[in-house]
């Protein structure tokens, strides 16, 4: 179960999904940072929610986004605070590919996994699809952290509003950054092209 986004979700309701989620009895169940907003707070805040009410035979995995730079530092801290009971699962991408601006990368989890813990998590194969594969894809379509999108994630807003807002030529980074601020929450969650553009077209009328 990867249910997505839940930072959105109250303690609350966190907790009746998690139960409703024991009932379905799946493999595991995910920690899923959407928009990337996670500092390490907010992570040890959600794994001791999850750990507290998960039935204890389901794995709890990990899914990070890069918005703020910080999926490395934050899968170290999880490695640091999971039960020795709990079977977890971290995920991750070769390079931290993934739509901007991409998730954890699987080589640097993997290698510090083989440092810290004594994992042997063979990294030469990792490399090689890296430099055959993946490095020709990011030359076409790049990703990674950019400032748009860690703005995304510090206002708690779907990423797509940051790719949009980028698009505009007219538009500085402390003009997104004044926009992004603007946000009625109950627009944050899902992307509306209508909403977003009426917020640009207010922006420049005043500038």
């Amino acid at each position: 179960m990867n249910p997505v986004n839940c930072n959105v979700y109250t303690d609350k309701q966190y907790i009746e999904l998690i139960e409703r989620v024991n009932d379905s009895k799946p493999y595991g169940f995910s920690i899923v940072d959407t928009f990337g907003v996670f500092r390490i707070t907010d992570l040890i805040h959600r794994y001791f929610l999850v750990e507290e009410n998960l039935d204890k035979n389901l794995v709890i995995g990990l899914h990070l986004h890069e918005n703020l730079g910080l999926s490395y530092g934050l899968a170290q801290k999880f490695t640091e605070i999971v039960s020795p009971e709990r079977n977890v699962v971290i995920d991750g991408s070769l390079m931290g590919m993934g739509r901007a601006p991409g998730n954890l990368p699987i080589e640097q989890i993997a290698e510090y996994l083989n440092t810290t813990y004594g994992e042997r998590y063979t990294l030469a194969p990792v490399y090689d699809a890296i430099d055959d594969d993946i490095v020709p894809v990011r030359k076409r379509f790049p990703w990674g952290y950019a400032l748009p999108y860690a703005l995304s994630a510090k206002y708690g807003l779907h990423r797509t509003y940051a790719e949009y807002l980028m698009g505009k030529a007219d538009l500085r980074t402390k003009d997104i950054d004044k926009i992004m601020s603007a946000f009625d929450r109950a627009e944050a969650e899902l992307f509306h092209e209508e909403y977003i553009e009426q917020l640009y077209q207010n922006y420049i009328s005043t500038v």
